[in-house]
């Protein structure tokens, strides 16, 4: 399924973004995944092994990417407010349905995320932030870029990145970086970019 992951994500590249080539190719995503979701379910089991753990986490990415309502309805019910109570094996697929389907609830995302010192629960929380479907909202979490006291200098790579996969903004952030880049080279130090 890694392979399968990495296939998919790679022919991503080749569908012009809401076009409807890239409608049939998240239904055939979409296909492709629900059998083995029906044969594990979304929720974590006290019996999963460690690879049921990984390939529920896998399809459940894919699945995200097919915006399979079904599915994102069934996590977005598992918010909790107290982000601790989730689910940490599926907490950033339930992050992320709910913003999906609520997009209003960025306020919450962002103030939580400033204020929470869990490291897991504010990466789910960064990670949800900038697989949103809307161009405005993203626009505001790529503010949190340029706030090292909000994000920190290392985090601030992953959120580049993860913005950047986006392609409702992807235009946006890579001129963000060129306009940026001496800012970037100062946060970064002695630390080459690769590394992320």
């Amino acid at each position: 399924w890694n392979i399968l992951l990495t296939i998919v994500s790679g022919l991503k590249i080749f569908f012009e973004y809401n076009s409807d080539d890239e409608k049939k190719y998240k239904k055939f995503v979409k296909e492709l995944v629900a059998p083995g979701l029906k044969r594990i379910g979304i929720e974590t089991k006290k019996d999963d092994d460690e690879n049921t753990v990984r390939l529920r986490a896998i399809l459940l990415a894919l699945d995200f990417y097919a915006e399979d309502m079904e599915n994102l309805r069934e996590l977005a019910e598992m918010y909790d407010s107290d982000y601790e109570k989730m689910d940490a094996e599926i907490r950033t697929d339930i992050l992320d349905a709910k913003l999906y389907l609520q997009p209003e609830f960025l306020d919450e995302y962002l103030t939580a995320y400033k204020n929470i010192a869990e490291p897991e629960i504010k990466f789910d929380l960064l990670l949800a932030m900038t697989l949103m479907r809307d161009r405005e909202a993203l626009v505001e979490v790529m503010k949190l870029l340029e706030q090292p006291e909000v994000v920190k200098p290392q985090d601030q790579f992953y959120l580049y990145l993860y913005l950047y996969r986006n392609p409702r903004v992807k235009d946006l952030v890579f001129d963000w970086l060129r306009g940026h880049w001496d800012y970037v080279k100062k946060m970064s130090g002695d630390k080459s970019l690769d590394n992320y």
